[in-house]
């Protein structure tokens, strides 16, 4: 597999090698789907999700950078000792959009993923923040 990918890599343009990439775990994330009892879709449903995820990923990657209050890469991950798998996860709301999402990624002591996943959340509701000094933040619904 990694040599296929080496192989991919050098010869496919960069934004068609993400469209297979997301492809492929739509593909995967199907098959987890229907295994599970979940509703088939229909094929051609493929290359228009996999493109609209694309999108929506750079308009959430533009609005949540970091000069829009985004999170700064400045840690280096760090492997688990041997033997131990590390889970890192992560969560993110984006508010312009009314949406959330999750993801998370499982590596060994090499740094190998050994599992992830990622997700859409729960669309957010319109909340109203009101900021207590003494005892916390409030939020209500608007």
């Amino acid at each position: 597999m990694l040599m296929l990918m080496e192989y991919l890599l050098e010869r496919v343009e960069s934004h068609d090698m993400e469209v297979v990439l997301v492809q492929a775990w739509l593909i995967w994330n199907q098959r987890n789907r229907v295994v599970h009892g979940g509703k088939f879709h229909d094929p051609r449903w493929l290359n228009n999700r996999a493109i609209e995820f694309l999108e929506e990923f750079r308009t959430a990657s533009l609005l949540m950078g970091p000069a829009h209050g985004g999170q700064s890469f400045r840690d280096t991950w760090q492997p688990p000792p041997p033997s131990i798998f590390k889970l890192n996860f992560d969560a993110a709301l984006f508010s312009a959009l009314n949406k959330s999402g999750f993801g998370a990624v499982i590596r060994n002591e090499k740094g190998e993923v050994m599992a992830a996943m990622a997700a859409k959340g729960p669309e957010l509701p319109s909340l109203t923040c009101e900021v207590d000094s003494t005892s916390g933040i409030y939020y209500e619904r608007g």
